[in-house]
């Protein structure tokens, strides 16, 4: 049987200064960006793979660049409300990212925004309740909702919230599971996969499958996937990406785990914050004889 050929440039990660793109099986690595100061954090590549938006620490904002290098970054949120921004997330559809908006240090509630990327006024689509902080978002595969992590500091209370893009209704999912972080909607089922630290002491990337959307009941039992943080799931959602701090603690590693077998594999032995491309795009179609408004969703396989 023919070996399958290996996805060209399918990981972008950090290093150091660095955001760097792999290929799934780890062999050709290539540089894309290296900050002139501070550092980037949390890649997202957009859906059709021809760019990447990143936060820039210790700014507090948001970039894109392409994704093959060779064009200087440019803003695409800054500072909002005093606060800083991070854990940006490209929506599927291609039109705007989903970013937290940290503002714990101005005294304000923590926001879920969303920022036009053909520029426009950045909305608030969901604040933060008092107390309670937001620590990462993700989106369903057909951009429809958003997942989004809050945390309660006051007595370590997490709790994962389901929102409705279009009217900004929510519903919490998942509670009382310990420090929740990391999110990641798989691209075609109702899985969220994120980082725990339970309240049993285990930690690790753990998996749930979501309630249908308009139900009340609650998700089905975690799933344990493996000892790591910042999941990302493959396009296909077999696989999961992720970083992992071995031993000596020194340096952070990029694995792949495949979540039948539970076989896993290292990617890069030096990286962090792992986003797997899409490479599933959902366009928008305006039907023959429409001059305006939303049309019907057409999903592509790139």
């Amino acid at each position: 049987m023919a070996k399958r050929a290996a996805t060209p440039q399918a990981i972008a990660f950090v290093t150091g200064a660095e955001i760097r793109t792999i290929d799934a099986e780890g062999v050709r690595d290539v540089l894309v960006e290296r900050v002139p100061e501070g550092r980037p954090d949390a890649p997202c590549w957009s859906p059709d793979g021809a760019a990447i938006v990143f936060a820039w620490r210790p700014r507090g904002s948001i970039w894109l660049v392409s994704s093959v290098g060779g064009s200087s970054p440019q803003v695409l949120c800054g500072t909002q409300g005093g606060g800083t921004c991070r854990n940006p997330k490209w929506s599927p559809r291609g039109d705007e990212i989903a970013v937290i908006a940290d503002r714990e240090g101005m005294e304000l509630p923590d926001a879920l925004l969303l920022v036009p990327i053909t520029g426009g006024p950045v909305s608030t689509l969901y604040t933060a309740p008092a107390g309670y902080l937001l620590l990462d978002v993700a989106w369903s595969g057909d951009g429809s909702r958003l997942a989004i992590s809050e945390y309660l500091p006051r007595n370590g209370g997490d709790r994962i919230r389901v929102i409705e893009r279009e009217t900004g209704a929510s519903t919490i999912v998942l509670s009382d599971l310990g420090a929740i972080s990391f999110l990641d909607w798989a691209r075609t089922r109702d899985e969220l996969a994120f980082a725990v630290i339970s309240r049993s002491g285990v930690s690790g990337v753990f998996t749930c499958e979501l309630p249908a959307p308009g139900t009340l009941h609650r998700a089905a039992p975690l799933q344990f996937c493996v000892s790591g943080s910042r999941p990302s799931y493959a396009p296909d959602d077999a696989q999961l990406v992720f970083q992992r701090v071995p031993p000596p603690h020194r340096h952070r590693s990029i694995h792949a785990v495949e979540l039948v077998s539970g076989r896993e594999r290292l990617i890069t032995s030096k990286g962090m914050s792992p986003n797997w491309k899409r490479e599933v795009i959902i366009q928008e179609e305006v039907p023959a004889g429409v001059g305006s408004g939303r049309g019907m969703l057409r999903v592509a396989s790139r």
